[in-house]
């Protein structure tokens, strides 16, 4: 029996992510301060803004839960699977 199914992308735009590993990122306001370091703790959900593109080659801008947007590298971010998460 023929059934209507489409392909989607798990890491397209507006698609959820999780990152399984903590990840420092840096805030850099000049090059005469030094930025503070910020934690995003395992475990967080974001939502993928960008695709990689040719400024940031093989990296998606992702917006974590109370976090600013970063872009992150595909090996630091799985799509989130909601309670089936394996983190």
């Amino acid at each position: 029996m023929p059934t209507k199914a489409t392909e989607s992308l798990l890491m397209d735009v507006g698609s959820l992510v999780i990152n399984p590993a903590p990840i420092n990122k840096e805030f850099i306001y000049n090059e005469d301060y030094a930025p503070p370091m910020v934690m995003i703790p395992a475990g967080t959900v974001g939502v993928i803004l960008k695709r990689p593109e040719t400024p940031y080659p093989g990296q998606f801008q992702v917006q974590f839960v109370g976090h600013k947007p970063y872009w992150m590298h595909g090996n630091e971010i799985v799509p989130y699977y909601g309670d089936l998460a394996k983190i």
